[in-house]
């Protein structure tokens, strides 16, 4: 029951978030969605043609658990590290290091998987855009 709730309260933070998202994505707020034989959400909404982890790492992001960053247009980036947890649910993250996850303008979820070593040079990367844009 209190994975229930956590859902439920989870696509009331979707719906405040993105006030435009239809009735049918609760479904897939609940995790509730269809995957294709590639783990890829083929049910319509947000995470639509994302992989099937990309609704937990978001959860996450939601939750205030992740590394943000802005880039050179001020737009923001959102980084999760990958835990055990993650990979015991989602073996496909097994060699990933952090998920990023973003929402395009018009509502949809957006997942990039990175090693350690890309993530790290992407967050020097961003860090050091800021260094230039200081002085």
């Amino acid at each position: 029951m209190g994975d229930m709730n956590l859902a439920r309260a989870l696509l009331t933070v979707l719906k405040r978030i993105l006030p435009n998202i239809p009735e049918n994505q609760e479904a897939i707020a609940l995790g509730d969605f269809d995957v294709d034989e590639n783990d890829v959400i083929t049910t319509p909404g947000i995470f639509e043609g994302e992989p099937r982890y990309a609704p937990s790492i978001y959860a996450v992001i939601l939750n205030g658990f992740q590394e943000t960053r802005d880039n050179e247009y001020g737009e923001r980036r959102d980084f999760v590290l990958v835990t055990k947890e993650d990979r015991k649910a989602f073996p496909e993250l097994n060699k990933v290091y952090a998920v990023e996850i973003y929402i395009s303008k018009g509502g949809f979820c957006y997942s990039v998987p990175y090693t350690e070593a890309e993530y790290r040079a992407e967050i020097e990367a961003l860090e050091n855009i800021h260094k230039e844009q200081a002085r």
